[in-house]
């Protein structure tokens, strides 16, 4: 009995290490490599008229549902995903227009920080993605708008101008 205890340690033990191994952890230290992920606060929760939406995963997609719903409707924005917020401890950034509703914006992936302008006007901190999606929110009804692609240009914590939000639910074709 003894010996399948220590075989078990023994097995344990090198499943830890290379379970570590694999989250950037070596030699026995805690200290991650440049490669390990980063890890943000997405707010995936916002609420509109008295509407409350949630962003959920949809395999590496993002979706969209009320919250309690057992449906939701995929988005064209990869997963993880967050609302568009002008700070890290502030609600989803959205306006609301007549005949229109109210507008969010969905940030996707945050770049990785050597992706960043050594001199531009936003940083790391920001969280900002390549791929961001408008969803509409009107009289109930969530209506997921046009999926875009810009640099750096959908910030999980730095928002838009209320001209940004304008121009995304009045678009000019």
């Amino acid at each position: 009995m003894r010996r399948s205890s220590r075989s078990l340690r023994t097995a344990f033990f090198m499943l830890l290490t290379s379970a570590l191994g694999a989250y950037g952890c070596s030699n026995g230290s805690a200290e991650p490599t440049s490669e390990a992920p980063q890890v943000f606060d997405f707010l995936t929760v916002a609420s509109a008229e008295s509407t409350t939406i949630e962003l959920v995963r949809h395999g590496d997609s993002c979706a969209v549902r009320k919250v309690g719903d057992d449906s939701a409707q995929k988005l064209d924005t990869p997963f993880p995903c967050g609302f568009v917020r002008s700070a890290q401890n502030k609600p989803a950034q959205s306006y609301a227009y007549e005949n229109i509703g109210n507008v969010f914006v969905v940030a996707g992936v945050p770049a990785k920080s050597d992706e960043y302008p050594e001199d531009g006007n936003v940083d790391a901190s920001h969280a900002c993605a390549a791929r961001g999606q408008v969803l509409f929110v009107k009289n109930g009804a969530i209506i997921p708008g046009k999926s875009m692609t810009r640099p750096l240009g959908f910030c999980h914590f730095l928002g838009f101008d209320e001209k940004d939000y304008y121009g995304f639910s009045h678009p000019i074709e």
